[in-house]
């Protein structure tokens, strides 16, 4: 094995431990409240109702806040957060600054925010029925990715 293959997989190694080992991450406690799948809960924690038909997924809770996780694949896993509150609010909770910004216009009064790097969408913020909406993939979305979990939601709105 030549060095520039060894230095790659050692370095390789280590992202992946730092990334995957919670002991020795640098965050700030989980101020989230883990529900299960019981949305009651969520929307007694978050101080709202959740106006979405959505029973199957693992939902979580925090003070204005409700966050539905929802697997787009074995690897990925899409969190849609709601919020009742001003359109366009910065409720994804990642750094957006790095991502290009972009619009997927679905219809002409139908406009998802996205934010991405050119190949991958990560973060999908807009407003349906009277609120803000944010969905983020640490993995990255498609653009079919995005348009399934929208309408999923658009068509669990009461």
């Amino acid at each position: 094995m030549n060095r520039k293959t060894a230095v790659f997989l050692i370095l390789a190694g280590l992202i992946l431990f730092f990334e995957n080992n919670s002991a020795f991450a640098s965050e700030l406690p989980d101020k989230w409240t883990d529900c299960g799948t019981d949305m009651s809960c969520a929307e007694k924690i978050a101080g709202f109702d959740f106006p979405l038909n959505i029973k199957k997924f693992k939902v979580k809770a925090t003070d204005n806040f409700i966050e539905i996780l929802m697997p787009l694949n074995k690897l990925r896993t899409a969190e849609l957060r709601k919020t009742k509150g001003t359109p366009f609010a910065d409720i994804s909770s990642c750094d957006k600054d790095y991502y290009l910004k972009g619009e997927l216009e679905l219809t002409k009064d139908e406009v998802l925010f996205t934010q991405g790097n050119g190949k991958k969408i990560y973060v999908v913020n807009f407003w349906l029925n009277g609120y803000d909406y944010s969905i983020y993939c640490k993995r990255g979305m498609t653009s079919a990715d995005v348009i399934s979990v929208y309408e999923l939601i658009k068509n669990s709105a009461d």
